[in-house]
């Protein structure tokens, strides 16, 4: 289906509705024939989701109406095979997982009753949805991953599809996929990975003017090029992204940046942060911050930077980045010969359980501009490819550490940080807050 220009730029322009839209004390109402609203049509729009996998990867789901002091325990929450959203928008959250089958894009909500519903859906079924991102209240995109070569359009209220466009790359060494979406005006900057096992060895953002329904091509930046230059003849392995989550990694005067983690057991062992400065579409070839090597210039069998970077202003970002290498990473990779010689499957995965398993990474602020690493104290070290989040509440952040003995959030003021609480129930996944847009 071709897209409709000429709808889709309208809702950009005016983000209108003719939805009527009843609010009273935080709550949205629907409709009821009896003398009072039927919880169940009520829709929370403050509150908090909380997510935690079980040891199978099932994931746990509960709602919280305020965040937790000492303990978040999520034991009466509900699980589901899959539950992944990728935005929250007016008391929503928007991700694939249908509460009884899997792999679908729902809009879901909070009822009265404080339980997960199905709102509405775009029926995709049997297809994991990737990343969304919301524009207005009646214009979002996303991109499904059984086509990956287009980027939808739809209208997150009723759920409709509105049209897609091709942003097929063929200058592209594979098939790509989105990894993330960020809107700066209107231009959509979509990071592009790799749909298959297939390594890139650049860096590739894509971009479509929202406003015309066009997309405007591509621009790339030859991480392997560099990552030669860092650490010797390694070929390059990049995954680009732009926060997860929708956080748009878009500072005051414009400028984005782009994190581009690196493969624990592949070719290119260095994360690195890439710019794309304001009012350009094309990568700056002259910036390049490899914040694990700058906070250990020895650390150079797996630099890694956690694969998620959070603006949080005045030139800083947030991020969990690898400060030493483990001990045992460094005995096993000179047994073998150095790292040239990770060549089967058994090698690599013996050098990623040790990867997964060391605690060897730490929540640092990052100064951007000047390619500064300075480590947050009084917040555990964790494994530096486990996902881990910062979450913006009330000015502070919420930085996740898992390990063997902790399964915590801890709370960064700017200047400190401290145990915010505990999560049981399950292993740390995220939480989000129904009040807020993303």
């Amino acid at each position: 289906m071709n897209i409709n220009k000429r709808n889709i730029i309208q809702k950009i322009k005016t983000g209108s509705s003719a939805l009527l839209i009843v609010s009273f004390l935080g709550l949205t109402i629907g409709c009821s024939d009896d003398d009072g609203p039927s919880t169940s049509n009520v829709r929370l729009t403050g509150g908090f989701v909380f997510t935690a996998f079980t040891p199978g990867g099932a994931r746990v789901v509960e709602y919280l109406p305020q965040l937790p002091t000492g303990t978040a325990d999520l034991s009466n929450g509900i699980t589901l095979e899959f539950f992944n959203p990728g935005t929250v928008y007016n008391g929503a959250l928007y991700g694939g997982g249908r509460i009884n089958e899997s792999k679908t894009f729902v809009k879901y909500g909070i009822d009265g009753n404080e339980e997960l519903v199905d709102d509405a859906e775009i029926g995709r079924e049997g297809e994991f949805v990737g990343p969304i991102r919301i524009l207005n209240d009646t214009l979002g995109v996303f991109q499904g991953r059984g086509n990956v070569a287009r980027l939808t359009f739809f209208n997150p209220r009723d759920m409709t599809s509105l049209g897609s466009i091709d942003i097929t790359e063929p200058a592209f060494p594979s098939v790509q996929r989105t990894q993330s979406i960020t809107r700066r005006g209107d231009l959509l900057f979509l990071t592009a990975r790799p749909n298959t096992s297939i390594s890139y060895d650049q860096a590739y953002v894509q971009v479509v003017n929202v406003a015309t329904g066009e997309y405007e091509g591509f621009t790339s930046f030859d991480v392997a090029g560099r990552v030669q230059t860092a650490l010797g003849p390694n070929s390059g392995n990049t995954v680009p992204n732009i926060g997860f989550f929708g956080l748009p990694n878009v500072d005051e005067q414009g400028n984005i940046w782009v994190l581009a983690g690196a493969d624990p057991i592949g070719g290119n062992p260095v994360s690195s942060i890439l710019k794309i400065p304001a009012g350009a579409t094309e990568f700056d070839p002259n910036y390049f911050f490899t914040p694990a090597l700058v906070a250990n210039p020895a650390n150079t069998f797996f630099p890694a930077t956690n694969t998620e970077l959070v603006y949080i202003g005045n030139g800083q970002a947030l991020a969990c980045v690898a400060t030493t290498t483990p001990q045992e990473l460094i005995e096993f990779i000179n047994d073998i010969g150095g790292p040239q010689n990770l060549t089967t499957d058994e090698l690599r995965s013996q050098a990623q359980d040790i990867l997964f398993s060391a605690e060897n990474a730490r929540w640092c602020v990052l100064g951007l501009e000047n390619q500064t690493v300075t480590a947050i104290e009084g917040v555990p070290s964790q494994s530096p490819v486990i996902a881990a989040h910062a979450i913006e509440q009330d000015g502070d952040y919420y930085l996740s550490v898992q390990t063997d003995e902790v399964n915590a959030y801890y709370r960064y003021d700017g200047t400190s940080a401290t145990k915010a609480f505990d999560v049981v129930g399950g292993n740390l996944g995220r939480f989000y807050d129904l009040s807020k847009n993303n």
